[in-house]
């Protein structure tokens, strides 16, 4: 069966076509990496020695992210453990998409960091999402990011 997630075929739920683009990008970078993560016996566990890399979100759980979110009118999404920044970008569309909102996120690895904003960016949705570089038990406070609307 031809991979379809890497050509012209490529489809998802996001309308945006500069959206899409970064999106397959990054997924076109992701299935180029190396193997080897810290789930596999022997490799580091240390997050620095990935910061070339993300492990991320597949397209498919993308859209699911960006439809639950579009759904249910999301404006405040949190997310740990942002990485390169594929899963920031589809809730970020959707926060777009609805009108306005906004995700934060928060990522251990600068590098990491840098990078997600950069593809926010190219993606024109930069606007939508705010990246806290660090521990997200200190950069993701319960009281910080946990409110009900009225």
């Amino acid at each position: 069966m031809p991979n379809t997630l890497l050509n012209e075929t490529f489809k998802s739920v996001i309308p945006d076509e500069r959206v899409r683009a970064v999106i397959r990008r990054l997924e076109a970078e992701r299935r180029g990496a190396q193997a080897g993560s810290p789930n596999d016996d022997g490799q580091s566990r240390d997050p620095y020695d990935y910061a070339d890399r993300g492990f991320s979100i597949r397209p498919d759980q993308g859209d699911l992210i960006y439809l639950l979110c579009r759904g249910m009118r999301a404006t405040r999404v949190v997310e740990f453990a942002t990485s390169v920044g594929i899963s920031i970008l589809y809730c970020a569309a959707a926060m777009r998409d609805n009108g306005g909102g906004c995700v934060i996120g928060s990522e251990l690895v600068p590098a990491k960091v840098a990078t997600a904003k950069r593809n926010l960016s190219e993606a024109g949705l930069a606007a939508y999402a705010e990246i806290r570089e660090g521990d997200a038990r200190q950069t993701l406070p319960i009281w910080a990011v946990c409110w009900i609307s009225p």
